[in-house]
């Protein structure tokens, strides 16, 4: 099972991120695209996932074919690697590439289905990373979150004092 191995590996320094107690919201968004990024590269061409994110990323079709890499240069890990080459018969090793392609191609199905990268709230609020402030991308993205909380708080006062602040925190 050392496919299996490798592939919690994976999905470890993600999980251990988001256990802090600190506020990260503002990273969630890019942090989630990575993540989906990272898995679809070990098995799908680097010229089908380029640096897509949201809802491009989320529209790739892990299941074509002619978006997967060859069975023998797919990122099954070292140990994995190790194994197969331990196993005798050719047919078996190529079973066992494809097996670990089609697990590959429903974590991935699932985390495009389930994580929010299309949401537009959850891409707005990176740019309260500290680095992100001097964006060009920044006014208009606190404007949109300004939107999104005027549908909640019904005033028009809260987005123009932000939009002041924000000018002057950039």
């Amino acid at each position: 099972m050392p496919e299996l191995a490798f592939l919690a590996t994976s999905l470890t320094n993600f999980i251990k991120l988001f256990q802090r107690s600190e506020p990260l919201v503002h990273i969630l968004y890019d942090k989630l695209n990575e993540l989906i990024r990272r898995m679809m590269l070990k098995f799908l061409k680097s010229d089908v996932v380029k640096e897509k994110e949201g809802a491009d990323l989320a529209a790739i079709r892990c299941n074509v074919g002619e978006n997967w890499l060859p069975a023998k240069d797919i990122d099954i890990g070292m140990g994995t690697r190790l194994a197969l080459s331990k196993v005798n018969n050719d047919s078996t090793r190529k079973e066992l590439r494809y097996a670990f392609r089609h697990c590959s191609t429903e974590i991935v199905s699932y985390l495009q289905s389930t994580l929010p990268v299309t949401n537009h709230v959850l891409r707005d609020l990176s740019i309260l990373q500290p680095t992100a402030r001097k964006l060009e991308k920044g006014k208009s993205a606190i404007c949109r979150l300004c939107q999104h909380l005027k549908k909640v708080r019904r005033t028009n006062e809260l987005c123009d004092k932000v939009q002041v602040e924000w000018l002057m925190y950039a």
